[in-house]
C-alpha cells in the first residue's frame, strides 16, 4: 500500500469517526475489541507485525521518558 492509498483510507476512518485525534490516533474500545478478535488475513499479517513492533518500541520509549522525568506535566 502506498502513502496516497494509506492517507485515503485514514481519511475515510476519520470521516466515519472510527478513529479520532491528530498525531496520536485513538479508537473507541468496542471497535478496538472487535478488531483484536478478528484474525488478520495472511497478506496483512507481516504488516500488522511491523505495526505492533513499532507500537511496542514507542511505548518503551515513552516509558523510559516518563521514568526519567516523572514530574513532567506533559504526560497527562
Amino acid at each position: 500500500m502506498g502513502e496516497i492509498e494509506f492517507q485515503r483510507l485514514l481519511d475515510a476512518c476519520l470521516n466515519l469517526h472510527l478513529l479520532e485525534g491528530g498525531a496520536e490516533l485513538r479508537m473507541h474500545q468496542l471497535f478496538a475489541s472487535f478488531l483484536l478478535d478478528t484474525p488478520p488475513v495472511a497478506e496483512e499479517a507481516a504488516t500488522l507485525q511491523r505495526a505492533r513492533l513499532a507500537q511496542a518500541r514507542r511505548k518503551v520509549k515513552l516509558g523510559e521518558e516518563l521514568g526519567a522525568n516523572p514530574a513532567e506535566a506533559g504526560w497527562v
